[in-house]
């Protein structure tokens, strides 16, 4: 078992592991330049010309990868594999055609040294029509710009608002000063209590002298 597996390994491409040596760019791939960009949180704050932040970088795919190999290459380059989780699109590119989950990532395409521009990376389809546009080309190569949607939860748009559990604390924490000061309108204190006995003992000491006289 240990010389099959070294067998194995050793078959292995350095670059794409068992996908096997890619035929194009002298085993790199299919060159990709991509464009991502981050949803904004602050952009309502900003003025509406201020670009949102984008992440640049130079990748590769092996020419048999599916959408979802695509998508996760994408993502990971930028370290934002979380959005996988909210991806329609990848998981219908995993055969998860009743997946529910809204589209967090928009894609587009652009063919290095072409007319085709700007097209719509939105289904398989889109992709296999990609694909077959840009191994046309002697050395592939694709510009891919990627766009978040919005955030990746709802709650990070409301991090001051706290949870259901934290509101309801805060509440009685509020609440509490009030009664305090309703407390002290129609009850006294110990403090106070002692201080009326006091003047109530002085106040019969003394009548009893003025009686005596």
């Amino acid at each position: 078992m240990r010389s099959d597996s070294i067998e194995g390994e050793e078959n292995e491409d350095p670059v794409y592991g068992d996908w096997g040596p890619s035929t194009y760019n002298d085993g790199e791939g299919i060159i990709i330049k991509l464009e991502y960009f981050l949803y904004d949180n602050n952009k309502d704050k900003r003025r509406k010309n201020v670009k949102a932040p984008c992440i640049n970088k130079s990748l590769s795919i092996h020419e048999d990868f599916g959408l979802s190999e695509l998508i996760v290459t994408l993502v990971e380059s930028v370290g934002r594999l979380e959005i996988l989780g909210h991806s329609h699109l990848y998981h219908t590119a995993q055969g998860q055609e009743n997946a529910d989950e809204g589209e967090i990532l928009s894609l587009s395409f652009s063919i290095y040294s072409t007319s085709d521009k700007n097209l719509d990376l939105a289904s398989i389809t889109d992709y296999d029509q990609m694909m077959k546009l840009v191994m046309k080309r002697k050395k592939p190569q694709l510009v891919i710009m990627a766009r978040e949607l919005h955030a990746i939860d709802n709650l990070d748009e409301n991090d001051n608002t706290g949870t259901h559990t934290d509101r309801e604390d805060n509440e009685e924490q509020e609440e509490q000063p009030a009664r305090k000061k309703k407390k002290k309108e129609y009850e006294l204190s110990s403090e106070e209590t002692e201080q009326d006995e006091i003047i109530i003992q002085l106040k019969d000491a003394k009548n009893l002298e003025g009686l005596r006289d």
